[in-house]
């Protein structure tokens, strides 16, 4: 199903609510067009100023939200099921607002706040451990296009380990915590399945449907 590339949602990037903070706005445009270069200015021009409501481009063509340059992030990891993983270039766009001076950055869903990795491949890496059972080494293989091990000494990616956990702290959004004590890998399992229930791929394996589901928890 085809999805205009309309921004989603705004998220404050700093502690402090007030106009001088810079937002995030996601937009539903194809992950891999921002891989090209910055999307047209006018094409991901978000619709308002989400900190003072200005319109960003009036019926009378005046422009409240102008370009403001653009944002280079380093992101890996894996969008599309079955794909191998790989990094790459994004180019977000910024816009400042004429009327308040807000700074909003817009950027494909599915990137998250200092991580390097794409939200698809969290979700991915806790439905291979949680769901299909794989080892640390083969979630890593298929998530990471990196060669560098980074394994503890019990053979466990420790990247797996904080990921579990901070899914559970919020990172991909609310979800419903299993009670304490249960194991690791049965906890990645009932996020991954959480998210998968977000998807609007009904009928998807839970691999691509849980891609999908936190992709759009970044824009909940």
């Amino acid at each position: 199903m085809h999805r205009s590339p309309v921004v989603l949602r705004a998220t404050n990037l700093q502690s402090q609510e007030d106009r001088s903070s810079v937002r995030i706005h996601f937009s539903a445009l194809d992950f891999k067009l921002w891989t090209l270069g910055p999307p047209d200015i006018d094409r991901v021009r978000p619709p308002h100023c989400p900190c003072c409501g200005s319109v960003g481009h009036a019926l009378d063509d005046r422009i409240q939200l102008v370009g403001h340059g653009v944002r280079r992030r380093s992101v890996r990891g894996v969008i599309v099921w079955g794909e191998t993983p790989r990094s790459w270039s994004v180019f977000c766009r910024r816009y400042r607002c004429r009327g308040c001076r807000a700074v909003v950055v817009v950027a494909p869903r599915g990137l998250l706040s200092r991580r390097q990795y794409l939200a698809s491949a969290i979700a991915l890496a806790l439905v291979l451990y949680g769901v299909d059972g794989l080892s640390h080494s083969r979630v890593r293989q298929a998530v990471n296009p990196d060669r560098h091990h980074g394994f503890d000494a019990d053979g466990r990616w420790r990247t797996l380990t904080r990921w579990i956990d901070d899914v559970g702290r919020g990172l991909l959004g609310r979800l419903l915590r299993p009670p304490s004590g249960t194991p690791r890998r049965q906890v990645a399992a009932t996020y991954a399945r959480a998210l998968s229930v977000r998807s609007l791929c009904h009928d998807a394996i839970i691999q691509v449907s849980a891609m999908d589901g936190a992709m759009m928890a970044t824009c909940l």
